[in-house]
């Protein structure tokens, strides 16, 4: 399973404070966008706390593959 994080560039403007709360944590995707043909937005899934919720679909771009 890929695990994700996102890049440190959502930390700060004029993505912060939106993404501030999923600093620290790791995803996965659960899916991609359907209607998306370019396959670049997905919906995650929190590993390391189940009860965080991502509001809404990410793009691939504002992600980094944890090795």
């Amino acid at each position: 399973m890929d695990m994700f994080i996102f890049k440190n560039k959502v930390y700060k403007p004029p993505y912060a404070p939106y993404y501030d709360r999923y600093k620290g944590h790791t995803f996965k995707i659960d899916h991609f966008l359907v209607e998306d043909e370019s396959l670049q937005h997905v919906w995650l899934e929190c590993i390391t706390d189940c009860d965080l919720k991502v509001s809404g679909y990410v793009e691939l771009h504002q992600l980094e593959l944890v090795k």
